[in-house]
Parts: C-alpha cells; sequence; structure tokens
C-alpha cells in the first residue's frame, strides 16, 4: 500500500510531471534533429552523384578553366619556376593530384559540386551561380577526374594537423592502375598532399561530403575497412 501511495504522489508532483514533459518533448526534438540531418544528408548524396550530365557551352567550360587556373596556378612556383605567367594565356597545366605538368587538354577543370547540380546548391548553403565559381573546382589529370565520380573510387581528406588535404584511393583496384596522362599510378599518390597554393583551398564543404559519402560506400562494398576509416568517418560526420 505504501509503494502504491508513493508512486501516485510522484504522478501527483506537479515538479515531476512538469520534468517528464521537457524529457519527452526532448527526445521527440532529437528525433526530429536527426531526421532531418539524414534526409540533408541524404539530398547532399543525390547532388554530388547526379542522374544525368548537362550539355555546357565550349565558352562556359573554358571560362571555368581559367577561373581555376587564375586562382590555383596563376603565379604558382616549384623549384624556382612558374609554371603559368597569366591565367589567359597558358601551355602546360599542373594537376593538382599529380604534381603532373601536362597539356591543357589533358588536365580537366573538375567540378567538385556536378554542373548537373546547380539547382541542388542549396542544400550547400550556396546558390545556383556558385557552380562555375573557382572554388568548387580543381585541376584534374584526366584520370584522376574519371575515378572522382560514381562509384566514387577515390576522395580527399582533410589533414587537421597540417591544415592541408590529402588525396585517398578507396578502390583497391586502382592501386596499380596508370594515372593517365601521367606515368604515375595510383599507389604512388595514396595519402598524397594536394598540390595548391597555400590558402586557395575549395569548398571545404563539398570535399567533405564527397569523402564522407565515398567512404561510406566504400566500406560497404568492401573496398576498404578498419578503425582508422571509422574514425576518419565519425571526423568526417562531426563537421557537416
Amino acid at each position: 500500500v505504501g509503494a502504491a501511495a508513493t508512486h501516485r504522489g510522484a504522478e501527483g508532483d506537479p515538479f515531476s510531471a512538469f520534468l517528464q514533459r521537457q524529457e519527452q518533448r526532448d527526445e521527440r526534438l532529437e528525433l526530429g534533429m536527426a531526421a532531418v540531418a539524414d534526409l540533408v544528408r541524404s539530398m547532399r548524396y543525390r547532388a554530388m552523384c547526379p542522374d544525368k550530365e548537362t550539355v555546357r557551352t565550349t565558352e562556359s567550360q573554358v571560362a571555368f578553366k581559367r577561373a581555376l587556373v587564375a586562382r590555383y596556378q596563376a603565379g604558382f612556383c616549384r623549384k624556382g619556376k612558374c609554371f603559368i605567367a597569366e591565367s589567359t594565356s597558358y601551355t602546360h597545366i599542373q594537376c593538382a593530384v599529380t604534381g603532373w605538368k601536362t597539356d591543357p587538354t589533358q588536365c580537366c577543370a573538375g567540378h567538385l559540386l556536378p554542373h548537373a547540380s546547380a539547382h541542388d546548391a542549396l542544400v550547400f548553403g550556396l546558390s545556383p551561380d556558385d557552380i562555375n565559381d573557382e572554388r568548387n573546382g580543381l585541376l584534374l589529370a584526366q584520370g584522376i577526374e574519371k575515378v572522382m565520380h560514381p562509384p566514387l573510387r577515390v576522395c580527399f581528406l582533410f589533414d587537421v594537423l597540417h591544415n592541408s588535404w590529402v588525396f585517398a584511393v578507396l578502390d583497391p583496384e586502382l592501386m596499380n592502375q596508370v594515372v593517365l596522362p601521367t606515368r604515375k599510378r595510383f599507389h604512388e599518390l595514396h595519402r598524397k598532399k594536394l598540390e595548391i597554393p597555400r590558402g586557395t583551398s575549395p569548398w571545404k564543404r563539398l570535399l567533405w561530403v564527397h569523402a564522407e559519402h565515398a567512404i561510406t560506400s566504400a566500406m560497404k562494398k568492401g573496398w576498404i575497412r578498419g578503425q582508422d576509416w571509422e574514425v576518419e568517418l565519425k571526423k568526417l560526420s562531426s563537421l557537416l
């Protein structure tokens, strides 16, 4: 009888009832926030891997590549020699991953958020007009640019300690393949620091989303495994 009376007393306590309602409200709020986060993540993943491509004009492609050259390579020097003197007049372009100096036709102006996803830019806090912003791209050798897209065989990871980006190969079948048009193989580039001038990083949010999506997909396919990748995935999730 005493226990029953105590239970009824707790139920009748206004303060206890208030705390219980607050806990229930907090639980619902957390569930709602988690659902929204999952929805946004799903929308971002779809934007990174659109079902179709858009047809771009030659003028648009040339303008985007020139913008990337101006950002990442105008006056960019290595071993005392500048590869490019002017952003509007160049004969060679250096790939940001391989460091290979190559003909402009063999180095791509790669979009991080695909051009076809311009109208989905809002889920990244960007506008559709930002799709051709130089911070939405990198100058990449053809072999690198090709595997950046689905099935997402590579990605870029952020090295917090050194405040730099590193290239990561996720698909083991790529390791011994040559990165065209260079002579380097993918295993030589794994965990290699991205070669871009200091202070010219692309939009981090785009590379983070691409990396999270790529790593999640690679783990499901069995390409990668281990605690290090689990830690990397948790780190990326906390940044988004």
